[in-house]
């Protein structure tokens, strides 16, 4: 009988690192949490951390290091730096999610500096979120 309890004690156990492993492995973020991600990795100038968040529409028919070094080569023209980022959560249907942000930055248009409204279109892509369009709702210098 003791051999008994251990046994199902220890598939127990073992059943629960199972499922925190894979919860942790999965990497599965919020809609939320990817375009907090993706903003992060570009203030950070993280350029493929920022082409992992993003869908394949949005790649534009590149690869992700080619995605990257566009974008890389646009914010080092541009002089663009992100200052700012608040997300919050928006609509969930099915396959897609909006997320509402607001991006403060700076450019060598803008040097003082723009406030934009966005709303973040999600696509599901492999059980992941990622972002496939930024509509800009307005912009205003602060």
């Amino acid at each position: 009988m003791k051999r008994f309890k251990w046994s199902i004690t220890l598939a127990a156990v073992f059943s629960l690192i199972v499922f925190f492993l894979n919860a942790a492995w999965s990497g599965s973020l919020t809609p939320c949490e990817v375009v907090l991600k993706y903003y992060h990795a570009l203030q950070n100038q993280d350029y493929k951390g920022a082409s992992e968040c993003v869908s394949r529409e949005m790649l534009n028919d590149k690869s992700k290091e080619e995605w990257a070094e566009t974008t890389k080569k646009m914010f080092e023209f541009g002089k663009v730096a992100i200052t700012e980022v608040s997300a919050t959560p928006g609509l969930v249907s099915g396959q897609e999610a909006q997320v509402n942000s607001v991006v403060n930055s700076r450019d060598e248009c803008n040097k003082n500096g723009l406030i934009e409204h966005n709303i973040e279109h999600l696509v599901l892509e492999d059980g992941l979120w990622k972002l496939d369009e930024t509509e800009l709702l307005d912009s205003t210098k602060p």
